[in-house]
């Protein structure tokens, strides 16, 4: 998949001779990529589950799907609303998980599968929230009891990267080499971009994409036009409720602050995709 290598290398490339440019279509980049592939990457749940609980695709297979799925929703956003800080370091540890899981199934792991996954989607998380830390403390802030220094960022990038390559090394996944290439190109790409649009891209050109493929497989389609075709209704319903909880946030006030509400928005319709996809991947 070299188109993500190309564009990523577009993407740093215009931050290095036009940084000005690269804020201004930040946010609408952003939007494009999660509203797209990043939405459509969970848009056929629905399927997952019907297929790995063996429903039937009639009302009470409906019924039982979606009260599962609005219940952990339901649940999740309960937690946000009574402790806020527990809420978010319970979905960075699953999405720590989730991201790993999904970007290791690209290679061949015959060891130490779980520290992989793990150190894995921490070097990529760590390098860009270390090296952004100030921008994850504007948008965190109301959340987080503390402040980070930027000098704790930069220790949680470097180290975070560096566990990862020891454990390459040590458990020596295949391609080596590519596996090495990836994290250090991912670690450019968070270093050169700015935090939401180094988050985008990654999201989307890397973990959906993945997803995708596996979604591709699992699900039985022949081609991939079949299956986007129908992941679009949810796409474009989650699309909508996004759309509203945004319309419904205050005309005035801190754009982080807005940033953090659609952030909690789509961590409630992330929480049930990432423990369904945890099943599937493990059978």
């Amino acid at each position: 998949m070299a188109f993500r290598y190309i564009l990523s290398a577009l993407l740093v490339l215009l931050a290095v001779m036009i940084p000005t440019w690269i804020r201004v279509i930040e946010i609408p980049l952003f939007i494009a990529l999660v509203g797209s592939v990043g939405m459509l990457h969970g848009a056929l749940d629905h399927q997952v589950a019907f297929r790995y609980y063996g429903m039937r695709t009639n009302t009470r297979g409906w019924v039982s799907f979606l009260g599962g799925y609005l219940g952990v929703m339901v649940l999740y956003g309960l937690l946000w609303y009574v402790m806020p800080l527990l809420a978010l370091v319970v979905f960075l540890v699953l999405s720590v998980w989730h991201f790993g899981q999904s970007d290791m199934n690209d290679y061949k792991v015959r060891r130490g599968e779980y520290i992989m996954n793990i150190t894995r989607s921490s070097a990529v998380l760590g390098v860009m929230f270390g090296l952004h830390i100030d921008e994850v403390q504007q948008i965190l802030g109301s959340v987080l009891p503390w402040q980070i220094p930027t000098e704790v960022g930069y220790v949680m990038a470097g180290g975070s990267l560096l566990l990862h390559v020891v454990a390459l090394f040590g458990f020596k996944p295949r391609p080596l080499g590519w596996a090495l290439f990836d994290i250090l190109w991912l670690s450019l790409v968070s270093a050169m971009l700015p935090l939401l649009l180094a988050f985008a891209v990654y999201f989307a050109l890397w973990h959906s994409i993945n997803h995708l493929s596996e979604l591709r497989n699992y699900l039985h389609y022949a081609r991939w036009t079949r299956m986007v075709l129908n992941g679009l209704p949810f796409t474009l319903l989650a699309l909508v409720i996004i759309a509203v909880f945004a319309f419904m946030l205050p005309n005035e006030g801190n754009p982080m602050e807005w940033v953090l509400f659609l952030f909690i928005a789509i961590s409630l319709m992330t929480m049930p995709h990432m423990l369904l996809v945890d099943r599937m991947m493990r059978t």
